[in-house]
């Protein structure tokens, strides 16, 4: 859809938000007019990692996809507490592969989007901390 809006192809489209922000982030002339998603990510922590809160990230790896909204929401939960990129070690990995370090305790926690998000706390490897919709950004 974005290569599309982008060779004058498109004039309006519904993308996810990652295309979107890619798309702004080079440059292209592009606006977000509107949503039409409500949710979808969520803050997953290993089961025993002891981690409860966002302020418990500090000195962690916490894993979560370059460029996507997911990325986005982890920086604003990490804002309202206090927290910097400084303060943990942010792991960039695609979906599939954020399940698979946290499976493998490779990470202390991920910010996932759906359905991964549920596969991993059906499965029983990540216990959720908490849905980042509490932040000026919203749903």
């Amino acid at each position: 859809v974005m290569q599309a809006t982008l060779a004058g192809e498109l004039d309006v489209a519904a993308t996810a938000s990652e295309a979107a922000i890619s798309g702004r982030g080079n440059g292209a002339q592009i606006y977000i007019v509107g949503g039409f998603a409500s949710g979808g990510a969520r803050l997953l922590a290993v089961p025993d990692s002891g981690i409860k809160t966002v302020a418990d990230l500090k000195g962690k790896k916490v894993g979560v996809t370059r460029g996507s909204i997911q990325e986005v929401l982890l920086a604003a939960e990490m804002g309202k507490v206090g927290l910097t990129p400084k303060d943990l070690t942010i792991i960039y990995l695609g979906y599939p592969d954020l399940n698979q370090a946290l499976l493998q305790k490779q990470v202390d926690a991920i910010m996932q989007t759906e359905p991964q998000s549920a596969q991993a706390i059906a499965r029983g490897f990540g216990t959720e901390m908490l849905k980042p919709y509490d932040t000026p950004i919203g749903a």
